[in-house]
């Protein structure tokens, strides 16, 4: 390359790394910058030397953030190869440069490479601090994603919008995919928090679509060859996206069972849920009957005017009834119970349910005596705020019973994805 740069070989730069970095081939672009920085180390143009060498630890910081290391305890890592502390000290060096810049043609074309590189280090510091966030809905410090995912709609809204190089359309792919991918799986949660069977499938459709695009990236077999030296890995970001969209796909089964269980015959059905992430239903079934529990049922709390709630497809222009006027305020979506039991005791629970006096939380277990002689033993315990897990017994039962409330408890974290959330950070269990 001549000392004297010039516009075309900025674009060339960006596109070869670009393409790389989006790529996954971290090692090859920083091979490849090294030998640029090598021939250009005489290189009069300071703000070219200084676009290298950031590049060069840009590849670096973005092969830590795939891995998932930013996420790591800090005793895991050294100082120099954390993601964040390269992505912050780029920050500061993109805009301290583009600061210096003047306005001849070359370093222009300069200014618009490092405000969008500045861009793309400052949007991965937002997504650092996205999945701590999400850590800590994994480790009970937080709860719900439902801010979360407002929070990520306006980030790809502003990406989507600002950075727009046409030299860094393979980076702009891949924070697109990811971005899109985990705003669909959010959103999914959300809908099946609130039983809302179209919406939830609809979003679990975007997320695949989505996510297939991001695996895509390093499909090819060179990318796997150079990167992975085995065939069948993918970096860890986009494995912890799948078992997160494994999770779904299964509470997604549990919720709505009766509506999809009604498309194939029994043991179709039965077997396509045996090989998704968490076969839910069977497990609730194998307690029930392990314990000869009366009835093991999720309630839906059909009471509030905005839950838009229940099987199958619901025209968008369908009024919903008015609060506190649903036909069927708490209804089942899914049961497991004694012959004939459930007809005689949902009444009960529905009516222990109603009870102010219940309190029911998503972290510990309420409990009540069921019928006019309290003769039954009832365990309750919010999955969402629409969502309550029911489990009721023949006779009196202690409220500290350790087993059902530890069963009750692993099953709501289970349908809420917390373990997926936990597992962010490395070594996490």
């Amino acid at each position: 390359m001549a000392m004297c740069m010039s516009i075309q070989e900025v674009h060339d730069l960006l596109d070869n790394i670009s393409t790389l970095i989006g790529g996954f081939l971290y090692d090859k672009a920083k091979e490849s910058l090294e030998r640029e920085r090598e021939a250009t180390k005489l290189s009069p143009v300071t703000s070219w030397n200084v676009l290298v060498n950031g590049l060069i630890q840009l590849s670096l910081a973005e092969k830590s953030y795939m891995s998932l290391m930013f996420l790591a305890h800090k005793s895991f890592l050294r100082k120099d190869s954390s993601a964040r502390v390269c992505y912050e000290a780029l920050s500061l060096e993109y805009q301290r440069v583009a600061d210096g810049l003047t306005d001849s043609t070359l370093d222009l074309c300069l200014l618009r490479a490092y405000r969008q590189l500045l861009h793309f280090v400052r949007g991965r510091l937002t997504l650092l601090e996205f999945y701590e966030k999400l850590w800590l809905v994994g480790s009970g410090k937080m709860r719900g994603v439902s801010e979360l995912t407002e929070q990520l709609e306006n980030f790809a809204s502003d990406q989507e919008a600002n950075f727009d190089h046409p030299h860094l359309a393979a980076l702009k792919a891949v924070v697109r995919y990811e971005v899109r991918t985990l705003l669909s799986m959010l959103r999914t949660q959300e809908q099946l928090e609130t039983w809302q069977f179209l919406p939830a499938l609809m979003s679990l459709n975007e997320a695949h679509t989505h996510l297939n695009k991001f695996s895509a990236c390093v499909q090819s077999r060179e990318t796997r060859r150079l990167l992975f030296r085995r065939a069948s890995q993918e970096p860890e970001l986009i494995q912890w996206l799948q078992r997160l969209r494994a999770a779904l796909v299964a509470t997604f089964s549990l919720y709505f069972r009766e509506v999809l269980s009604a498309q194939s015959s029994g043991s179709e059905f039965k077997a396509l849920c045996a090989k998704t992430a968490a076969d839910h239903f069977a497990r609730l079934q194998s307690f029930q009957r392990k314990m000869d529990a009366a009835l093991v049922a999720l309630a839906f709390d059909g009471t509030e005017e905005a839950v838009r709630g229940g099987l199958g497809y619901r025209h968008p222009e369908q009024r919903v009834p008015p609060a506190g006027q649903h036909p069927k305020p708490y209804p089942a979506v899914l049961c497991c119970s004694k012959s004939d039991v459930q007809a005689a005791l949902w009444p009960e629970v529905v009516a222990a349910l109603a009870e102010p006096k219940l309190e029911l939380s998503s972290s510990r277990v309420s409990h009540a005596w069921l019928g006019p002689s309290a003769a039954q033993s009832a365990f309750f315990l919010a999955i969402s705020d629409c969502l309550t897990l029911v489990v009721v017994f023949d006779g009196r039962r202690s409220e500290k019973d350790s087993y059902v409330t530890s069963f009750m408890l692993e099953t709501a974290a289970a349908l809420r994805c917390i373990k997926i959330y936990h597992s962010l950070r490395p070594g996490a269990k």
